[in-house]
C-alpha cells in the first residue's frame, strides 16, 4: 500500500506542476490588441481647444513616443500621473515625449499652457489598459489542463 500512495502522490504533484506551466504558458501566450510590450508612435494634433486623437489607448507595458503637433495656436501637452510637461509648442511646429505605460487606468491630458478662453477644456485622455488573456487563450488553456488530467488519471491505472 506504500507503493500506492507513492504513486498518487507523484501523480498528483506531476499535475499540479504541469497545470501551473500550462497556466503560465497560457497566460505568457495571451496578448492584447497591440502585442505584448510594443513601442508605439503617435502623433498627437492640438488645437483650440481640443486634441487629435482626444483619447489616446495603451496597454501596460507599452512604451509610448508622442509627438505634439500644435495647429492653430500656442499650446502645451501634460499628463496627470506622468511626469511630462511640454509647454509653448508653436503652431506648425512640434515637440516629442515618451512615456513608459507601467500603470492600468484612465490619464488626463491637457494643455498646460493658456491658450484662450476656453483653455481649461482642452483635454483629453490616455486610457492604459490591462493585459487580459484573450478567451480564446483562456479556453485553450482550460482543454489543455483537462487532457493533462484525464491523460495522468485515466492513463496510469495498475493493472493487475
Amino acid at each position: 500500500m506504500g507503493i500506492r500512495l507513492r504513486r498518487t502522490k507523484v501523480r498528483i504533484l506531476t499535475i499540479l506542476i504541469l497545470l501551473g506551466l500550462v497556466s503560465v504558458f497560457g497566460m505568457n501566450f495571451a496578448s492584447s490588441e497591440h502585442g505584448p510590450h510594443q513601442v508605439r508612435y503617435i502623433t498627437v494634433q492640438a488645437y483650440r481647444w481640443g486634441f487629435s486623437p482626444s483619447v489616446i489607448k495603451a496597454d501596460r507595458g507599452d512604451t509610448l513616443v508622442v509627438k505634439v503637433e500644435s495647429l492653430d495656436s500656442v499650446h502645451g501637452f501634460s499628463i496627470d500621473g506622468y511626469d511630462i510637461s511640454i509647454k509653448d509648442i508653436i503652431p506648425g511646429d512640434n515637440a516629442k515625449t515618451q512615456l513608459y505605460a507601467g500603470t492600468p487606468g484612465k490619464f488626463k491630458i491637457r494643455c498646460n499652457t493658456i491658450c484662450g478662453a476656453l483653455h481649461p477644456f482642452m483635454t483629453g485622455e490616455l486610457v492604459v489598459e490591462q493585459n487580459i488573456p484573450s478567451t480564446y487563450t483562456l479556453l485553450l488553456t482550460v482543454l489543455l489542463s483537462i487532457a493533462l488530467i484525464a491523460i495522468f488519471l485515466l492513463g496510469g491505472r495498475d493493472n493487475g
